[in-house]
């Protein structure tokens, strides 16, 4: 800090502003509804914290000097920053819920669980979720936010932003595992018709030989996971979707987890930064899926 220096208070800049814009004591008394008293004394007050003059006085009026001019231009950027930040957050304070629609197994599996959490830690953002997949119309479904995988094309003109990457791996009971695990380990193989293809994705990139003794077919991807968690084989899973499962010790990813090639994406019809509740649940989704890696 430069010795003497002093940082002048909000309203003691914001007077001297008006000073400064009016060139004229009496006219920024008159703008503010207080004294020409009230005015002098701040800006006397902003000069005494700065140690430098910011007015000269002549000829009955007032005119700013080098330095008074460079601080009314950086008072005039900071108070229009402030004021719009303040429009900004009034406006979405009168706005209804976000609402943000999601894959179904996103949704149960994953976001669900930690909604609560995102609610302690922003209680002023009210967020609706809605479950479905794939294509969607932001305007014609009242949506204001899509969790997507990056699997199908979406409207060129949206905004999106990569929230993660996605990772799989073959997910089962420990007890399926421990009663069937041998060679040649030719274990049940769960699919589901939306993710028709994670089994040959998964064996091109890890390079596993293994086959299926016998296969089943479910509707969603969700089906899938719990067939697996009541030990009717072995799924492919997405890392996001089984870490609870995997943590409470229901299932087990003997191969570990890899990329796959796709990426989880947030859609949104306006840029993100228009909505501050966009950006915060943006960031927080970021965070949230960083850590359950």
């Amino acid at each position: 800090m430069i010795k003497g220096y002093r940082f002048p208070p909000l309203n003691s800049l914001r007077v001297f502003m008006a000073a400064a814009t009016q060139s004229s004591i009496s006219k920024a008394a008159l703008e503010l509804n207080i004294t020409q008293g009230a005015v002098s004394r701040q800006v006397k007050h902003v000069e005494e914290c700065l140690g430098v003059p910011l007015f000269v006085r002549k000829n009955r009026g007032i005119h700013l000097t080098n330095e008074g001019a460079l601080l009314c231009q950086t008072c005039q950027s900071v108070f229009n920053l402030l004021s719009d930040t303040c429009e900004r957050i009034s406006e979405q304070a009168d706005l209804g819920p976000l609402v943000i629609s999601c894959e179904p197994t996103i949704a149960m599996h994953w976001l669900i669980p930690r909604l609560a959490a995102f609610k302690t830690e922003y209680p002023d953002i009210n967020v609706h979720l809605y479950t479905a997949g794939g294509p969607i119309d932001l305007k014609q479904s009242r949506v204001d936010l899509a969790l997507r995988r990056n699997d199908f094309t979406w409207n060129k003109d949206y905004y999106s932003e990569v929230i993660a990457v996605e990772k799989i791996g073959p997910v089962c009971t420990q007890k399926y595992w421990n009663e069937n695990h041998q060679e040649p380990f030719n274990p049940c193989f769960l699919h589901t018709n939306t993710r028709s293809d994670a089994w040959a994705i998964w064996k091109h990139a890890y390079q596993n030989k293994i086959e299926s003794s016998s296969e089943m077919y479910f509707e969603h991807f969700y089906l899938s996971l719990q067939a697996a968690c009541n030990g009717l084989g072995i799924a492919i899973g997405s890392i996001y979707m089984t870490s609870n499962d995997i943590n409470s010790k229901r299932l087990i990813a003997p191969y570990g987890f890899i990329e796959d090639g796709t990426e989880y994406h947030l859609i949104s019809e306006q840029p993100f930064d228009t909505d501050l509740r966009k950006e915060t649940l943006k960031d927080w989704l970021k965070s949230e899926f960083l850590n359950s890696n």
